[in-house]
């Protein structure tokens, strides 16, 4: 059942917090682009923003879908997909998140999901506009808001294309390698009296310092 909207002029405290909700997108997309150096931190402080705001639309489904149900009294069933939807934009930031941190492409999937969420989101919006009576000035603000996101975070695919750019740097700083510990053995030399001395920096062969550079342990008494 297809409803009209009905007509309201957008309030002013929801169109403020709208266009200041896409404030950051705008400015961190900048910045990324100035500040090419720190691109990789900027970009994921983007998509982190990006994960927020798209499971926050998502929830708004469950909320209406709270609401329609107790109009009907009681028959949630009939506004199931709402309720199944709402959650699924939360995953797809999170899976954005991880794809970002662990996968080697990572930024580009991170921005694919991201983006995906948003223009998917806006199209079940749309369903669920046509099924209620929605205020006349939900679907072009939701439409505003998610073009401007998307472009945000599009940009960012064509920054990653940008000579010299990275898809996967993370700002994170990266662990020791995981040979480290086996050049730190290396280096001790653990006698049989159970003492250990490192070999002198000069010493290039740990075989040789091992056999040459110390005297034999001393022998452990024995009881007799």
């Amino acid at each position: 059942m297809t409803t009209a909207p009905r007509s309201e002029p957008l309030p002013p405290i929801v169109g403020f917090l709208g266009y200041a909700g896409v404030l950051p997108f705008v400015g961190i997309a900048l910045v990324a682009w100035v500040d090419a150096a720190h691109a990789p931190l900027w970009r994921f402080t983007l998509l982190a923003y990006g994960a927020v705001i798209v499971s926050f639309v998502g929830a708004l489904h469950w909320g209406v879908a709270m609401t329609a149900s107790r109009a009907d009294d009681g028959l949630g069933h009939r506004w199931s997909g709402l309720y199944a939807w709402s959650v699924v934009p939360a995953l797809l930031a999170w899976a954005a998140l991880l794809a970002y941190t662990l996968l080697v492409h990572g930024a580009a999937w991170g921005v694919a999901l991201l983006v995906l969420a948003f223009l998917v989101h806006y199209v079940l919006d749309r369903r669920m506009a046509r099924a209620m009576n929605m205020p006349s000035w939900y679907l072009p603000l939701r439409l505003r808001l998610t073009a401007v996101a998307c472009l945000c975070l599009l940009s960012q695919s064509l920054l990653m294309q940008t000579p010299g750019a990275s898809d996967n740097a993370l700002p994170f700083p990266s662990a020791a390698p995981p040979e480290a510990p086996m050049q730190l053995r290396d280096t001790i030399r653990v006698r049989q009296d159970g003492l250990a001395q490192p070999f002198p920096s000069s010493c290039s062969n740990p075989a040789t310092c091992r056999a040459n550079s110390y005297p034999p342990p001393r022998p452990r008494p024995t009881l007799l």
